[in-house]
């Protein structure tokens, strides 16, 4: 029966059927009516409605950050425990920044960077696991670029020197194993223990330099106008200026030469502001502080074998205040070093992979802030700390996965040393601390 039917009877009947079709669906597309179109514009306006939008169409809008959540293991000597919480040293964050482009030469932009503490790793002792909560304002600036003439930056920001001890470090361990940090964020909230006890008063940071980090030489996020040259043949120099009164400046320099990488940051600052604490110590009070920091750091990276060696050295001066009521020995000068060694590959097609070993040096003057009392220490009445030193070593593995914008990293670090405590008559007595441990395991993920 079908196979009596011809080609010219199979083309009318695809025709027909074709014709039919096209009828039914311009059929029902007439039926749905304006209805269709209704709920489009509907589901638009909902999408619009949870979309991040800008203000305008002339400067970009960019939101970025990281969440970085870790475990923490600690042994004081006389006690242990397992705390879980953000890593102060580089805490979660988001970030808003944009520019737009005023010429061929000129363009303008803005930062305004929201730390996030879920907890304070920083503020972490024997009897609060929690740290503390909240939001910080990091950063809030505009800037004007020139590709000539550099970059001006009015607003709070980094000053020259800010990061000056670890800015340098250009391998993957920079955001977890860094001279600016490390031990000090880590435990600088946990009270300090001896052989006879834990002292119900005395803070690591308490016995620790009182400039930015407690670590000398590097610099802050004040209220600044700052100016970045242009780079020229690696080189660029960056100074700042904040109010009532700071001022510093920094040269830069990084460049692939051959096989190696090299990255220098050296700088120099002045604080005389009562308003900060960032000097106030030994020769400085909350009504009248000056010092003077110094700090650089460097890294030598072979790229071929993965080798580096990243060190940096950090040092402030108070200069002396007349009007403290302090001895003639007062130690009124703060000095670390450290050193970083290792290598980084990338042996796995998750990412790079760097294995590292450190050890950093702090010698610390007087914190006339710090007074301190008996309990725990063995000591009797009131004292102030005037000099400490403090010797911290360790190492780690990050790991990077390059596909989750993710590093997963494990860091270990022993501290240990002692401090000079002097009492109202001037005697000296000198304590020796217990070993502090510390292991951190955590993640920083990128968005």
């Amino acid at each position: 029966m079908f196979g009596g039917l011809s080609k010219a009877g199979w083309a009318t009947i695809l025709v027909a059927g074709g014709l039919m079709l096209g009828t039914s669906v311009s059929a029902q597309a007439a039926d749905l009516g304006g209805d269709c179109c209704a709920d489009l514009e509907e589901r638009v306006a909902e999408l619009e409605a949870t979309a991040a939008k800008k203000g305008n169409r002339k400067v970009s809008l960019k939101i970025s950050g990281w969440v970085n959540e870790q475990v923490l293991f600690w042994d004081d000597g006389h006690e242990s425990n397992i705390y879980i919480g953000n890593n102060d040293q580089e805490r979660s964050r988001f970030k808003f920044s944009g520019n737009a482009k005023i010429n061929g030469d000129l363009s303008a932009g803005y930062t305004l960077e929201i730390g996030v503490r879920t907890t304070r790793s920083s503020a972490y002792n024997q009897n609060n696991d929690e740290g503390a909560t909240g939001l910080d304002i990091r950063k809030s600036s505009w800037f004007i670029k020139s590709k000539t003439y550099g970059t001006l930056t009015v607003g709070r920001d980094g000053s020259a020197t800010y990061h000056i001890l670890d800015d340098a470090n250009i391998t993957n361990t920079r955001y977890y194993a860094d001279a600016e940090s490390l031990p000090t964020v880590g435990i600088a909230g946990f009270l300090v223990s001896t052989p006879s006890g834990t002292s119900s008063t005395v803070t690591w940071s308490s016995i620790m330099s009182r400039a930015s980090n407690n670590s000398p030489g590097n610099g802050e996020r004040p209220d600044i106008i700052r100016y970045n040259s242009p780079e020229f043949n690696g080189f660029t120099v960056v100074a700042a200026y904040g109010e009532d009164d700071m001022w510093d400046a920094a040269l830069v320099f990084e460049k692939e030469i051959g096989d190696f990488e090299l990255a220098f940051r050296v700088g120099y600052a002045e604080y005389t502001d009562e308003n900060q604490n960032h000097c106030y110590g030994p020769n400085g009070t909350a009504t009248g502080q000056k010092c003077r920091e110094f700090g650089g750091s460097g890294t030598v990276w072979h790229k071929p074998t993965g080798l580096y060696v990243y060190g940096a050295y950090g040092q402030k001066q108070d200069d002396r205040d007349s009007a403290l009521a302090l001895p003639a020995a007062v130690e009124d000068e703060d000095k670390l070093y450290y050193v970083q060694a290792g290598i980084e590959k990338k042996w796995f097609a998750l990412g790079s992979t760097s294995i590292f070993g450190t050890y950093r040096h702090d010698d610390v003057g007087t914190q006339n802030g710090s007074t301190i009392s008996n309990v725990g220490l063995g000591l009797a009445g009131a004292h102030y700390v005037n000099g400490s030193e403090i010797n911290t070593w360790g190492g780690g593995v990050v790991q990077n996965i390059s596909a989750a914008a993710m590093d997963v990293y494990f860091i270990y670090q022993n501290v240990d040393g002692e401090f000079d405590a002097v009492n109202g008559a001037g005697v000296t007595t000198t304590v020796d601390l217990e070993t502090f441990q510390l292991f951190q395991a955590g993640a920083r993920i990128q968005f």
